[in-house]
């Protein structure tokens, strides 16, 4: 392992405040969707509410790789794309895209944007959607998933964003055609579950579609319960990779 990482990891240690603590968690969940390979290398962002000043937005610095991101790579955006830190370059794209969505949903404390390669790869498939009854990780996000089926291209202004807001609706994911997807939660163990289990849903859902057999779906009597189960749960997974994290210095 590299001295960085390891100097950066002691420090991580020390870290006592609301926002540094903020900060570290969305940091570390880089780190983890690098860790499950649902990343693009320097590409998409994730995004946390400062919890000083619910005005202000955490952001990473773009350009970096996910998993070398940490605290000190953390920047904190204001309600008009400006960054406090004088030597530091906007992440203008995120802030396009996921402030207008904090501010519309005021549970959308963190909000996760991934290019992840099953969820990708499914909807590139002209009408295909994730079946939420194919299996327990998609049981999960049984209606909570929205589609946005119009592929924009880059993201320019937050006009964009709000196009974005208003197709999630109440949902905590949404699906963007061709593209990839964001999601949503109260807090980062939340939404970074909800992203795991959709990659997941979607790559279980391609390996059992391309045997050509006729696929089991869970019954329409049970879907609402489990989902309604599932939910009362998430947020462990973070915790858990936490500590695998810590464990092994990663």
């Amino acid at each position: 392992m590299a001295l960085k990482h390891i100097e950066r990891h002691t420090e991580s240690k020390s870290v006592s405040s609301p926002i540094d603590l903020a900060k570290e968690d969305l940091a570390l969940a880089h780190r983890i969707i690098a860790y499950e390979n649902m990343h693009e290398g320097t590409w998409n962002h994730l995004s946390v509410m400062s919890p000083d000043d619910d005005a202000l937005m955490l952001v990473s610095r773009g350009s970096l790789h996910f998993s070398d991101i940490y605290a000190e790579d953390i920047l904190i955006m204001d309600g008009e794309g400006n960054v406090h830190d004088a030597s530091a370059k906007p992440n203008q794209a995120a802030w396009c895209l996921h402030y207008p969505i904090h501010m519309r949903r005021e549970d959308a404390k963190c909000v996760i944007h991934l290019h992840s390669l099953n969820v990708c790869a499914l909807l590139m498939q002209r009408g295909t959607r994730l079946d939420e009854q194919g299996s327990q990780p998609a049981a999960t996000l049984y209606q909570h998933i929205a589609y946005y089926d119009s592929y924009d291209g880059v993201l320019r202004d937050a006009s964009e964003g709000e196009q974005m807001a208003d197709v999630l609706g109440e949902c905590s994911i949404l699906a963007l055609r061709n593209h990839g997807f964001i999601a949503i939660g109260p807090s980062i163990a939340v939404a970074l579950e909800r992203a795991y289990l959709f990659e997941r849903a979607c790559q279980m859902q391609l390996l059992a579609e391309s045997s050509g057999r006729e696929l089991n779906r869970i019954p329409d009597d049970l879907i609402a319960e489990i989902s309604k189960e599932e939910n009362l749960y998430l947020g462990g997974y973070f915790d858990g990779m936490k500590r695998l994290f810590e464990n092994k210095q990663l």
